[in-house]
């Protein structure tokens, strides 16, 4: 092999290093999950979201009618 193409294939194979350890790091970030006092504001937020999704008149409240239709759709 050619020197020029020994130093392609060392810096392809440092690149390569590279990336599989930002992709590792950031999975591994990702595993960990929020903090015990971020789940109730994450929590908070979904719950909140979900009243959204549920209240299709948009009266700001839940009818039992709005309740029966969405659980019979996620059923």
């Amino acid at each position: 092999m050619s020197r020029r193409t020994n130093i392609g294939l060392i810096v392809g194979f440092i690149a390569a290093l590279v990336v599989a350890a930002a992709l590792a790091a950031t999975a591994l970030a990702q595993t960990k999950g929020p903090k015990p006092q971020d789940k109730l504001g994450l929590a908070e937020e979904q719950a909140k979201h979900l009243l959204l999704l549920i209240d299709t008149e948009k009266r700001g409240r839940i009818s039992k009618q709005e309740w029966m239709r969405f659980t019979e759709a996620e059923f």
